[in-house]
């Protein structure tokens, strides 16, 4: 479970290599851009905001994510943080209310 500032611990990051280890089918997890297959796993859980007509991010539902980064090129894959078990709906709900509150 990332900590207060949504750091990913390292047993976090064997967790989401077991689960990508596990989901990834394809004949290889080469970069799609420029063929590498040097990937890394991002040191935080990245948010996505949910559209809203209002621009006041805090009050935003927002996605957690993994960030896996090509060490090559840079290009990145997300991968929804609940799904991975790395994050869980409660753990979300409660970070999203904290930064309401601080609002």
């Amino acid at each position: 479970m990332p900590d207060s500032e949504r750091r990913l611990s390292d047993d976090d990051k064997e967790t989401v290599i077991s689960w990508l280890k596990e989901k990834w089918k394809g004949e290889s997890a080469d970069c799609p851009i420029c063929g590498s297959n040097d990937w890394n796993v991002g040191d935080h859980v990245a948010e996505m905001p949910a559209l809203s007509k209002t621009m006041l991010a805090s009050r935003r539902a927002t996605y957690p994510h993994v960030v896996m980064v090509c060490a090559n090129c840079g290009h990145t894959l997300l991968f929804n943080a609940v799904v991975m078990r790395i994050v869980s709906r409660e753990w979300q709900k409660e970070s999203s209310a904290e930064e309401e509150s601080d609002g």
